[in-house]
């Protein structure tokens, strides 16, 4: 997701973008847009406020990227990001003292009515005016709660005018999908959800934040989402002028040629029960078990307690075989390589004779501890 105002967009920062993020191994992106300083200056727009902005990047830009997305969605989706709390309308939503934000829709209900009216409007228009929208990505709840923002009564529009739509958790209602935002929480009874998280600590562009996350973080992070079913959205903020930092090319490009290897092991993952290990973790497809080795041991790795016969393993990377050894607690994975044959993460694929499942329970009661 990029967040940020830029009204000097070109045909050469989309193009770097797209390049990006395809070099990144993304699987869909979103871009967040400004609306104008002025929201009631029309500047030919049809509705409430000029979408100028908006229009160039929702209705085009995302649109015509080939977007290949995970659990929740299908592919070439036009997404809408939309924040629903903008930040100055007019003195209706804030008032700004230093660091402060007072909120008149919260406390003068003449103030809020205007302002839900004008919410709900640049919705219709977004919704009405650019096609078929997929998916519609609310953000920014405060100040309101649900009967505030008279959110039941924002649905109903949304799926008059879109019917087809999914829309996330964020005017408070459950919506369709769940969206955890700095952390991976998973949700249950095949309810889709997607993780939100910075490349760094800011949202958007901030020069003093260097604290990046390493291409092995963002990749531990990806195969935590896929091990539960879920997406991971990852947030980049471009400097004023569009370009993406250096820093955040480095590390999509690295996530990237990973993925080029693994993007299987992700893309076309279930939902995976085996999740314990000091320097690994797990997806699945089918009966094959992914372990993913963050820190690799050298000539010799092993999974406790997998309770599936295992019938072969392999290197993703080179496609070379493992050798193989099982008994009621341990799977062991010998003569391997010395050095990673991957990098930053190795995958080692492990054919099972039916799903795999790990009862880690199972050792700690039943193993025999020599000498005790």
């Amino acid at each position: 997701m990029f967040r940020g105002n830029f009204p000097g967009l070109t045909y050469m920062i989309s193009y770097t973008w797209s390049k990006t993020l395809d070099e990144g191994g993304d699987g869909y992106f979103g871009v967040e847009g400004g609306v104008p300083e002025d929201p009631y200056n029309p500047r030919g727009s049809r509705g409430p406020a000029s979408f100028n902005i908006p229009q160039m990047l929702t209705a085009n830009f995302v649109y015509q990227l080939p977007i290949g997305v995970g659990k929740a969605f299908s592919t070439h989706n036009q997404i809408v990001n939309y924040a629903i709390a903008n930040w100055q309308v007019n003195g209706i939503i804030t008032a700004r003292s230093g660091q402060n934000f007072n909120a008149r829709c919260a406390t003068d209900e003449a103030a809020r009515k205007r302002f839900i009216e004008y919410t709900h409007g640049l919705l219709r228009e977004l919704l009405t005016n650019y096609g078929k929208i997929d998916v519609l990505w609310y953000d920014v709840s405060w100040p309101l709660d649900a009967k505030g923002w008279e959110s039941e009564r924002m649905n109903k529009m949304v799926f008059e005018l879109q019917p087809e739509i999914i829309v996330n958790n964020r005017n408070h209602l459950p919506g369709d999908f769940s969206t955890p935002e700095q952390k991976i929480v998973a949700e249950t009874n095949g309810r889709a959800w997607e993780s939100c998280m910075t490349l760094n600590d800011s949202w958007g562009y901030q020069r003093a934040d260097d604290n990046w996350k390493s291409s092995t973080t963002v990749i531990r992070n990806l195969i935590t989402c896929a091990l539960d079913g879920g997406n991971y959205l990852l947030n980049i903020g471009p400097r004023p002028d569009g370009s993406v930092p250096e820093a955040s090319i480095d590390v999509l490009t690295e996530v990237g040629r990973w993925m080029d290897i693994n993007g299987d092991t992700i893309y076309k993952s279930d939902l995976c029960q085996p999740r314990r290990s000091s320097y690994a973790s797990f997806t699945r497809t089918g009966n094959t078990l992914y372990m993913h080795v963050h820190f690799w041991p050298g000539r010799h790795v092993a999974i406790s307690g997998l309770r599936t016969k295992v019938k072969s393993a392999r290197l993703l990377k080179t496609n070379q075989k493992v050798n193989v050894s099982q008994d009621p607690y341990r799977v062991h994975l010998t003569e391997l390589p010395v050095d990673a044959p991957d990098s930053p993460v190795t995958t080692i694929a492990i054919e099972c004779e039916s799903e795999p499942t790990q009862d880690t329970l199972f050792v700690r009661n039943n193993k025999p501890r020599a000498g005790v």
